[in-house]
């Protein structure tokens, strides 16, 4: 079973890929523990992630965006799964909100990330982060 205070992804266990940084063990988010114990005695792990999320916005992409970068910007503006659609009810009218969830450090999670530094104020903007960091757990 894994250590109670973290748990190693395979970046962090030496399994990144060469000439990248080995990424810091993953914690469970406060409050969770890293095993449970489930009727009948059984144990199930926890599998710490941080998630990133954006919300998919009006703009569109900025023409002084790298060819690549805008390739994968684009895909991940068409593709957006059913289920990370979602309506929000605000001020009495209702919102349909597009939703991007991703594994923090993943490469489409970079890409946002830095698409949303580099062009900070564009208006209107294609993507809105919702959260850099959202810990979560799995459990299994």
């Amino acid at each position: 079973p894994p250590p109670p205070s973290s748990l190693a992804a395979p970046a962090a266990s030496g399994h990144h890929p060469p000439g990248a940084a080995a990424q810091p063990p993953l914690k469970a988010p406060p409050g969770v523990p890293m095993s449970l114990t489930t009727e009948g005695g059984a144990g199930a792990a926890i599998f710490p992630v941080s998630l990133f999320v954006t919300a998919i916005a009006d703009g569109a992409i900025s023409k002084d965006c790298q060819q690549k970068a805008k390739e994968r910007l684009a895909l991940i503006i068409s593709k957006i799964p059913k289920e990370q659609n979602t309506t929000v009810e605000l001020s009495g009218s209702t919102l349909d909100l597009k939703m991007r969830v991703f594994v923090s450090g993943s490469e489409d999670a970079k890409a946002v990330s830095e698409y949303i530094q580099s062009h900070s104020n564009q208006s209107p903007a294609p993507f809105v982060m919702l959260a850099r960091d959202l810990p979560m757990a799995l459990l299994y």
